[in-house]
């Protein structure tokens, strides 16, 4: 898998557009909405759209809840997809996905 190291995620500056993109997600993550996502071409299921349940906030695949000092931008997505797998996200990447529509919260 790859992501975006949390030091190139933190160092680069918080734009208006990345707090609302943001705020939806964790937002999602706090209801247990329904999202979903068009995964990437560099994931193993490049092209399918994972559908699922947004948990919670976390800080890695162990489902460790952040603290006070963590910066948001390095968290991940817990998601249950509806084949029942959990799946952790990282939020650098959920937000670029956000605006271009590959991931979406609120889903039916």
């Amino acid at each position: 898998m790859t992501t975006t190291p949390a030091s190139d995620v933190t160092s680069t500056p918080l734009t208006t557009s990345a707090v609302l993109a943001l705020a939806a997600i964790a937002t999602a993550a706090n209801r247990g909405a329904r999202v979903g996502r068009l995964m990437p071409d560099w994931h193993p299921l490049a092209g399918a759209v994972v559908r699922g349940t947004a948990r919670h906030l976390v800080t890695d695949e162990r489902a460790l809840f952040p603290n006070a000092r963590d910066d948001i931008r390095a968290c991940m997505l817990r998601v249950t997809g509806e084949d029942g797998m959990d799946h952790f996200w990282p939020l650098a990447e959920l937000v670029a996905e956000y605006h271009d529509a590959t991931f979406c919260t609120d889903i039916s």
